[in-house]
């Protein structure tokens, strides 16, 4: 038996016309590439002759693994060198610029090529949860809540009766079930979880942070991924991830309550650290610039600065998938150590023996990936 859902939120018309059902062996592995689109300025408010901007790309973590990127320019040109920062798990790329003078102002454009495959997934049952004493130091700093993530306060611990915690598939039910009961659906606004469950509305960043304040509070350490949906654009999606000893970090897609949640169904941005700013109203958006330098997105008519895109569907054998994996993490960990001069990146510059079906597979999409059809970008 199988169940196909089609989820919609917001007021809209959908369809869902077909599904495809595909049977294959178990050291064969599915999966997709994938885009993450992010549309950004770079100001000057100064003359500055090394300015750089930073934004958010693809983290290697879970089934997902950036391969390429590029960055397109208005002017053209404007692009010196590509670098990665790193901050604990999140990867952040720097755009490094030619000189700007006072008041210039360049269009940017990234793309990041990654590679998503679904591992396979628990659904919590008789899954335990964790006790302070097993968790390590840095999952534990998840239980101390954050701007928005109000574990303390008496709405969200009130609310938080309602989780069970006999194990994770009952925990993570039961706060589906407390935001199916407690919110709907409705723009604008602050979007931290004393807000959000006194007013009963918040959007996607409400129902992540209200899920992971709930969590937190019954003393499982959560944390907010922040991700893009494939063939959409939109601002910026959030989902959580609660964890346990035996699973380590495990993912729900908080604004429609579904649990386990596919490594395939969204391109991860990255980790919302306790740490990590949020806006006034606890949403937590990442841009940064160099002195002198301020980084802005760039919306559509829709207030939309960011999207997706599924280049290929593939069936890997899990020999290439690894080596594809390894690659790609290998050179992006290069990354930040050496940058890659110009606008474009490949993690998998040549087709050795062990990625070349893979690379093959990628590159018959390559009109769509580089100009020339050379697939990946280099």
């Amino acid at each position: 038996r199988v169940l196909a859902r089609c989820g919609v939120y917001g007021p809209c018309e959908a369809s869902f016309d077909d599904c495809a059902l595909t049977a294959s062996r178990d050291e064969v592995s599915a999966g997709q590439v994938r885009t993450a689109i992010l549309d950004a300025t770079a100001v000057a408010r100064t003359d500055v002759e090394e300015p750089w901007v930073r934004g958010s790309i693809p983290a290697p973590i879970g089934g997902q693994t950036p391969l390429g990127i590029r960055v397109t320019s208005e002017p053209e040109d404007a692009v010196l060198a590509l670098a990665v920062a790193a901050d604990r798990e999140n990867r952040a790329l720097e755009v490094r610029l030619r000189p700007m003078a006072k008041g210039v102002d360049i269009a940017l454009r990234v793309e990041t090529w990654t590679l998503l495959h679904d591992r396979v997934l628990s659904n919590g049952r008789g899954i335990e949860l964790a006790a302070p004493k097993r968790m390590p130091k840095d999952v534990k700093a998840y239980l101390e809540g954050a701007p928005g993530v109000d574990v303390d306060a008496p709405e969200v611990v009130e609310a938080a009766s309602g989780v069970q915690t006999d194990d994770l598939h009952a925990a993570m039910t039961t706060v589906a079930e407390i935001l199916r009961e407690r919110m709907t659906y409705s723009g604008g606004g602050d979007q931290g979880s004393i807000h959000c469950l006194e007013s009963g509305k918040g959007v996607c960043t409400g129902y992540a942070n209200t899920a992971a304040a709930l969590l937190n509070a019954s003393g499982i350490p959560t944390r907010i991924l922040a991700c893009v949906y494939p063939d959409t654009r939109l601002q910026e999606h959030y989902i959580v991830e609660a964890w346990t000893p035996a699973l380590g970090w495990s993912r729900m897609e908080s604004t429609g309550g579904l649990f386990p949640y596919p490594d395939s169904s969204a391109v991860i941005l990255r980790v919302v650290y306790p740490d990590s700013w949020r806006s006034a109203g606890s949403v937590p958006l990442y841009s940064d610039a160099s002195e002198g330098m301020a980084c802005r997105f760039r919306m559509d008519e829709n207030f939309c600065f960011q999207g997706g895109e599924t280049i290929t569907s593939f069936a890997f054998d899990e020999g290439t998938l690894d080596a594809l994996q390894s690659k790609g993490r290998s050179a992006l960990k290069a990354l930040e150590r050496t940058p890659a001069e110009g606008s474009r990146w490949s993690a998998l510059p040549d087709a050795d023996r062990a990625t070349k079906a893979a690379r093959d597979q990628i590159a018959s999409q390559g009109e769509r990936l580089a100009p020339g059809g050379e697939g990946v970008p280099n």
